[in-house]
């Protein structure tokens, strides 16, 4: 038997297709994998940001607490809320490009960089450095062409990644710090850590403190120079859990240090989840959503509805003027929550005879449908949810003319009628749109066969 197989030339060009196809699948499958990759970036930023390392190196620290602005910065800059909310805008590089290529952002922090290469004066901290940032050394760093390094850094990488990305730039100065500085037989320092996954506070946020190298002795804490009571002891720490908006000054006191934290509280704000879609209200709608917390002596102040009520954290409203609508919840102490809407004209509504297709129906498909309904309706809304038929008036064209006027929005003619009716004319309908009525002047022609 011959040790090769012979085949056409069409059947090995056939192969080579089907090859060639295979590969494409494997592109394209390739091509699907970034998106899906960064909704684990949230878990690896957690684990970067419980990492304490705070360089004792007064060079180490001001460029570490540089990257640490242009991180808060970019944050601000895609409006970035906390590490749980989930926005189309992480997933998207166009913030990225902007920011760090076209506002050269990206040229600051290779300019950090290099400062940071620099510091690395002996032989052991320059093999450090180098195996830190290997990679960095190899796209542009090493070379000193910003342009290079920018692009590999930052050019189409998604906002979830970059700040995962400068976030672990900071551990890794750290380190760099950590392996500069020589040992020393000596108690480290008491050290007050804020573990939180929260970037920024809220009204109803919780923070946990944990000291380390000392002993908890006592927690002292104000709202706006007020002593209050915010917390809850855990072992060594305390959690923080805010009830008020405003300035918070907490002081730590341990067995041979006290520290002092300052933290700005905002007032809570419409949950991302399930919140008002877009954040857009229509004008005459009603709309209730609920708020992330419940307490006794609330106040509601709604600037589009005088009438808004709030009952069990549930915030209900009907906004009667156009524009941003601001709803403020606040007690006898302080503020609670605060957030805002924009407030849209309602959409005309579309204007028809349920059950009738083409204008037309026969006299014995009138008599089965027992009645006619007019119904005023809108792809964006549920039915009834922002318009209704309040009146109408109809005139039926046959062998005797004659106007009735409906309330509602159902017409019954009678059997007798029918059988004589050739038209109807259904016209002067009063509709209900959000908490105004106006009226259709254009009649709506149904012919009879």
């Amino acid at each position: 038997m011959s040790e090769y197989v012979k085949i056409k030339r069409s059947k090995n060009l056939r192969f080579r297709l089907i090859s060639l196809m295979y590969l494409i699948f494997i592109v394209l499958s390739m091509t699907q994998i970034p998106v899906a990759w960064l909704k684990i970036t949230n878990p690896i930023r957690t684990y970067f940001s419980k990492v304490v390392l705070v360089p004792s190196n007064a060079s180490y620290l001001q460029i570490q607490t540089e990257i640490l602005k242009i991180e808060n910065d970019f944050k601000q800059f895609i409006q970035y809320q906390n590490i749980n909310t989930e926005s189309p805008e992480l997933n998207s590089y166009s913030k990225t490009d902007d920011y760090f290529l076209k506002q050269a952002n990206g040229d600051k922090v290779f300019a950090l960089l290099k400062e940071l290469n620099k510091l690395a004066k002996t032989q052991s901290e320059k093999k450090i450095f180098n195996a830190l940032f290997e990679q960095d050394l190899i796209n542009g760093l090493q070379a000193d062409k910003a342009k290079i390094w920018v692009n590999y850094k930052f050019k189409h990488t998604p906002a979830n990644l970059v700040i995962t990305q400068l976030a672990e730039l900071q551990v890794r100065i750290g380190l760099l710090n950590e392996s500069a500085t020589p040992m020393q037989i000596e108690l480290a320092e008491p050290k007050l850590s804020l573990l939180t996954k929260y970037a920024s506070m809220r009204v109803g946020d919780e923070a946990s403190f944990q000291v380390k190298g000392d002993t908890l002795q006592d927690v002292l804490m104000s709202r706006n120079q007020k002593p209050i009571s915010d917390y809850k002891l855990i072992e060594n720490g305390f959690v923080f859990k805010p009830t008020l908006a405003g300035t918070h000054l907490i002081s730590v006191r341990g067995l041979s240090k006290s520290e002092n934290v300052s933290i700005e509280v905002l007032p809570a704000a419409f949950p991302t989840k399930n919140a008002l879609p877009f954040s857009i209200c229509y004008k005459g709608v009603a709309y209730s959503q609920k708020i992330p917390f419940q307490q006794g002596q609330m106040t509601l102040t709604c600037s589009a509805d005088p009438y808004a009520a709030l009952q069990k954290g549930l915030i209900q409203f009907v906004p009667e003027l156009e524009g941003w609508c601001t709803l403020l919840v606040k007690n006898t102490e302080g503020v609670l929550f605060h957030d805002s809407v924009f407030v849209k004209p309602l959409p005309e509504p579309i204007i028809l005879v349920q059950n009738i297709s083409n204008l037309t129906c026969s006299k014995k498909r009138l008599e089965q449908l027992n009645g006619l309904s007019l119904m005023a309706f809108h792809p964006s809304f549920k039915e009834g949810e922002a318009y209704a038929v309040l009146s109408f008036k109809v005139r039926s064209i046959g062998k005797d003319a004659k106007i009735t006027e409906i309330q509602g929005n159902s017409y019954s003619p009678s059997k007798e009628d029918i059988a004589h009716l050739q038209y109807l004319a259904f016209y002067d309908i009063h509709y209900k749109i959000g908490s105004e009525t106006k009226v259709k002047a254009d009649p709506i022609l149904i012919q009879i066969n």
